[in-house]
């Protein structure tokens, strides 16, 4: 309905305009080589339009077939374009699904046809696909330089490094990540597992702060291998007579995993080279009712200056003989109380329902 109101309006108006030209119309004559031509204003003005419109389409034609080799070179780009997008848009999704080989795979299909703007994609998806350690680390080098990668380039290239025990490079790596943004708790952990191998100490501590800062859920998450990252820096800096520092270092391991055997060995020893074996039976406590283990009961019956069935009973305070029963049983088979054995061996009437 809207097309035919237009084309009406149209015509319309072409209408009014040849009438209104009409009423200005007038003969003229003019002679070339030896013809007289008559003709009105009219007609001349219609015949210079439609000569200047048919001059355009010649030159149209003319420009469109001198660009035609360059318009069939752009719309082979664009296809060629489409195609390696496409391509790589598939990688990402075989890399989302974990199929690195076909993410590979498809991406080196394309790798000729890259763009400058597509190179540091493929170059990504590359080196997440690459399993050997060269390659990958090569892949991952070429995104350093990247604007828009070099973040992402440097975490990864820091985790890869210390996944092979390459600890002094993936400390440089998750450094420049780290001054790119200190609050990601990833980049953190690299670092303590850097500053933890190669004992810098000092370092090691000051990144658990940060880490307890920023993302406390991870670092409960891993206290355990903090721990015993602790008890290795107290030993080294038992081994220099630093005494002090060692048990600073032993109890922040303890605070962190209070069962860590290790740690609770380490402590007691400490302790008693240093005259304070007084605080050990707190230490095995906490440590015993975090984590019930012989082990532990074994170790704190031999710190202890109390009698057996002190021991017993006080052990009975700490943890659940019931829901412990076996260990129990080996805990008064260990300070020889027959009575508790017989105790923990009778069988229990059952509570009726009302």
């Amino acid at each position: 309905m809207v097309r035919f109101l237009i084309v009406c309006c149209t015509i319309l108006i072409l209408y009014l305009s040849f009438s209104a030209v009409a009423e200005f119309d007038a003969n003229i004559s003019f002679h070339i080589i030896d013809y007289e031509i008559e003709t009105t204003l009219f007609t001349l003005i219609t015949c210079f339009v439609l000569a200047l419109c048919a001059a355009l389409i010649v030159l149209k034609l003319v420009f469109l077939i001198f660009d035609f080799p360059y318009l069939i070179k752009k719309r082979v780009h664009l296809r060629k374009a489409h195609r390696v997008n496409h391509a790589l848009t598939q990688s990402m999704v075989y890399l989302l699904a974990n199929n690195k080989f076909k993410a590979a795979d498809i991406s080196k299909k394309v790798a000729r046809d890259l763009a400058s703007e597509q190179k540091d994609l493929y170059n990504l998806i590359q080196a997440e696909a690459e399993e050997d350690f060269d390659k990958k680390v090569d892949y991952y080098q070429l995104l350093i330089t990247s604007k828009d990668y070099n973040y992402f380039a440097a975490k990864r290239l820091a985790s890869v490094f210390a996944r092979n025990g390459f600890y002094e490079q993936a400390e440089d790596y998750a450094s420049r990540a780290f001054n790119i943004n200190e609050f990601d708790s990833d980049i953190l952990v690299t670092l303590l597992e850097c500053y933890a191998n190669q004992k810098v100490w000092n370092k090691f501590v000051y990144v658990i702060s940060k880490l307890a800062r920023v993302d406390t859920k991870k670092l409960r998450k891993i206290s355990s291998t903090i721990s015993d990252y602790y008890v290795q820096a107290a030993k080294d800096t038992l081994e220099k007579g630093e005494d002090h520092q060692a048990i600073n270092y032993i109890e922040s391991a303890l605070e962190l995993n209070p069962s860590n055997s290790e740690a609770v060995d380490f402590y007691l020893s400490l302790n008693l080279s240093l005259n304070r074996g007084e605080d050990n039976l707190e230490v095995l406590q906490n440590a015993l009712s975090i984590n019930p283990s012989f082990e532990i009961a074994e170790t704190y019956i031999r710190a202890s200056n109390e009698e057996p069935e002190q021991i017993y009973n006080g052990l009975t305070s700490l943890i659940d003989p019931q829901k412990h029963r076996s260990l129990f049983l080996a805990i008064a088979a260990v300070l020889n109380l027959p009575h508790k054995v017989e105790a923990l061996n009778e069988p229990k009437l059952l509570t009726p329902y009302n």
